[in-house]
């Protein structure tokens, strides 16, 4: 499928393989388990919030296939920005259009 990845102004080919889908459910996992982050130590907090920004930021350029300049673009993002990006892949990755996605963020305006 192609999708469209507004801050980096480009169109990508994407499957939703298997491979892809595996990603996806590790990514949501890393993201699920960071949401838990105030109950542990500072120490922790700021391992697993790196680890995060690690494993989106390299979710994001494998599942893009990025390379050179696109691949340095998604390292100068902010962190909101990345995450916004990661989520989106994932959605359109199980199968949701930009309309329900639309949608969805209309409902929750949090996502």
């Amino acid at each position: 499928m192609e999708i469209y990845i507004k801050q980096l102004h480009h169109k990508y080919q994407v499957k939703q393989s298997n491979k892809n889908m595996r990603k996806v459910y590790t990514t949501q996992l890393k993201m699920a388990k960071v949401n838990d982050i105030n109950s542990k130590p500072v120490e922790d907090q700021i391992k697993e919030a790196l680890e995060l920004t690690d494993a989106l930021v390299n979710f994001v350029k494998e599942v893009l296939n990025l390379k050179g300049k696109y691949a340095d673009m998604i390292d100068d993002q902010e962190s909101a920005e990345t995450i916004e990006i990661a989520s989106y892949i994932c959605q359109r990755i199980m199968g949701l259009t930009d309309k329900q996605i639309e949608e969805g963020a209309k409902e929750d305006p949090k996502k």
